[in-house]
């Protein structure tokens, strides 16, 4: 059973854009070279990714000091298997990226009206529904008295 290219409509997409296809074959040389890394140091490369290939000078992205420390370590050796499977890596340096932490979700507190507020949106719904001027509002008001009167106090 032959495993299908699930990837070849959009590559051929992107091939029709002119910048994007420029990219393509950098961007395949990359994953390429992602897999040697991990190949190569197995559970030591981690979240480690290949960012640049420039030249002989292989830049390598990992999310904390301590995983930069460790990667270090293993450059000699990372170093003499890439160039043993042909990839022109003279230099490897490593780049700390901090992962960027999503701000903290803000969920709005539901504070209690008080009963004077209560009895003003009452008399403002009152004379929104009298004189009809905007029926949404009044509807509205309604809906958001109900609501403050179903609250647990």
């Amino acid at each position: 059973m032959s495993k299908k290219n699930t990837c070849a409509p959009v590559t051929d997409f992107l091939q029709m854009h002119d910048r994007i296809a420029g990219m393509l074959p950098n961007a395949s040389r990359l994953m390429s070279l992602q897999k040697a890394c991990e190949d190569i140091l197995m559970g030591h490369f981690g979240a480690s990714e290949v960012l640049q290939l420039e030249k002989t000078q292989l830049i390598i992205g990992v999310p904390s000091q301590a995983g930069a420390a460790r990667l270090r370590q293993k450059l000699p050796q990372l170093q003499r298997e890439l160039e043993n499977a042909g990839w022109p890596v003279e230099t490897i340096r490593v780049k700390v990226r901090l992962k960027r932490q999503a701000p903290p979700q803000y969920t709005p507190q539901k504070k209690p009206l008080s009963a004077e507020a209560v009895a003003e949106l009452e008399k403002l719904e009152n004379y929104l529904t009298q004189s009809g001027t905007d029926p949404a509002l009044a509807t509205a008001i309604h809906t958001m008295i109900r609501r403050h009167q179903k609250q647990p106090k």
